[in-house]
């Protein structure tokens, strides 16, 4: 379907009158609003519906409704009308058409008291038009250039249980009033056009801009099951052409039962828990160690099943595992960063080894939540952020390389858009992610060089 963007215009041949005055615009809505610029031969012009009454030279205005191509599809839709402004709305169209025709053309006749002129414009109109759709998912981000575009399926490791997708239209901003996205899912690449009255997994109010980005959640889609997606755009004259993407398939990853090193099951204990013995003869590995007064050959392995609050010491080839005499597990639970000094000071013996939660597994009782009203940029301190503004923010994340496996969560409570950037390190491949619609969420996590969107 053609795209119509062009700056309205009118053409009368004022040597000769009697000639067709011809134009043409492009409309953004169904309510088509004429205003007729009638000028008599000796007053000038009539501006109101008051003064074109009151004018000797000019008796009426009669109205035919065109089809595009120039032919009369409605002959007298107004008669001896007495007034330069008229609309047709979205209903007089469905009358006339028999269903909403955005491209039409309309007939003006103005009969003065020596003669009678004519004018013809016509009204062009646009419906969204894709350009480009890219999906990301664990496997990475892919872009459809046009329907029926294949992908792979969500696999269950890295970016599982969301699909986000950024929609590029053809359109020019100044030519088409966006409406909404729809998104339908089927089993079958076909399977959409069949279906009658179908219910969308995915619904979403567009904005001006020709580039819009959104989430499909986990829940919207069934899990294990390869479904396409059909992305169908609304505009207020109407709907574009639907592309159909796919197969995708949501894999649950569910999260570990217990996030926390609690043991040791298998693996040598230098190499399974970072443990170097003191004796400076041994490189790692697994070493020759006494055991009941036997020493083990070199084939031989000794396995440990560490529980939690331990003390491993060794000297002298001789293995100790007791509880523990330095700081207890309560007074370091829930740790979340520590510096050199600050981990010198807990653990004052050398040989012992500490078990510390890592920074990447808090307890969820702890992670700090904040709500901010302004632009903000996020501290080590903070986890969930929530914006609660009156107008668009900026939230700017810390060094991505200063803050290694750190995660943040940022929540919009607004129905301003939430500017997301990071002051080292790009946001996948982005220098920055915008949050549009209320109550939608990000979540980034860093690998000591970027962000990445989890």
């Amino acid at each position: 379907m053609p795209l119509y963007e062009f700056t309205p215009s009118f053409t009368v041949d004022q040597t000769d009158l009697s000639l067709t005055a011809t134009g043409s615009g492009v409309h953004l809505n169904k309510v088509v609003n004429v205003n007729l610029g009638i000028l008599d031969r000796v007053s000038g012009g009539i501006g109101d519906n008051r003064s074109l009454l009151a004018n000797p030279y000019v008796n009426d205005v009669s109205l035919d409704i065109l089809n595009i191509d120039g032919t009369v599809k409605f002959e007298n839709f107004l008669t001896n009308y007495k007034s330069n402004a008229f609309s047709i709305t979205e209903y007089d169209n469905i009358n006339v058409f028999g269903e909403y025709t955005k491209d039409f053309g309309v007939k003006a006749t103005v009969a003065e008291s020596s003669q009678t002129n004519t004018a013809e414009f016509y009204f062009y109109g646009n419906v969204p038009e894709f350009s480009g759709i890219t999906v990301r998912d664990s496997t990475g981000t892919t872009s459809h250039t046009a329907s029926q575009s294949s992908k792979t399926a969500v696999n269950a490791s890295g970016q599982t249980g969301v699909l986000t997708s950024t929609v590029t239209f053809n359109n020019d901003s100044n030519y088409i009033s966006f409406d909404r996205l729809e998104i339908y899912s089927s089993t079958g690449s076909a399977a959409f056009n069949s279906q009658i009255n179908p219910t969308p997994v995915f619904s979403r109010n567009l904005t001006s801009e020709t580039i819009q980005s959104f989430d499909i959640n986990e829940g919207s889609l069934p899990s294990d099951t390869g479904v396409y997606l059909h992305f169908l755009p609304y505009g207020q004259l109407g709907t574009g052409e639907a592309w159909t993407l796919g197969p995708y398939t949501f894999k649950d990853n569910p999260p570990a039962a217990n996030p926390y090193i609690t043991e040791v099951t298998s693996g040598d204990i230098t190499g399974a828990l970072g443990f170097t013995p003191s004796d400076s003869s041994s490189s790692g590995g697994v070493r020759t160690v006494t055991a009941g007064g036997n020493t083990l050959d070199s084939s031989e392995t000794l396995a440990f099943i560490a529980g939690s609050n331990i003390q491993i010491t060794e000297s002298s080839g001789e293995v100790t595992i007791a509880s523990p005499s330095g700081v207890a597990s309560a007074d370091v639970n829930f740790i979340v960063k520590l510096t050199q000094a600050e981990y010198d000071a807990i653990t004052p013996d050398s040989n012992t080894l500490y078990f510390i939660s890592d920074e990447s597994t808090n307890s969820p009782v702890v992670n700090p939540i904040k709500t901010v009203t302004n632009n903000y940029t996020i501290t080590d301190t903070d986890h969930t952020v929530l914006v609660s503004g009156a107008s668009s923010t900026n939230i700017t994340l810390p060094s991505a390389v200063n803050n290694s496996n750190y995660v943040y969560n940022i929540k919009n409570l607004t129905t301003e858009a939430v500017n997301i950037s990071s002051s080292v390190g790009s946001i996948d491949l982005s220098s920055s992610e915008t949050i549009n619609s209320r109550f939608e969420s990000l979540t980034v996590q860093s690998d000591g060089s970027n962000w990445h969107i989890i």
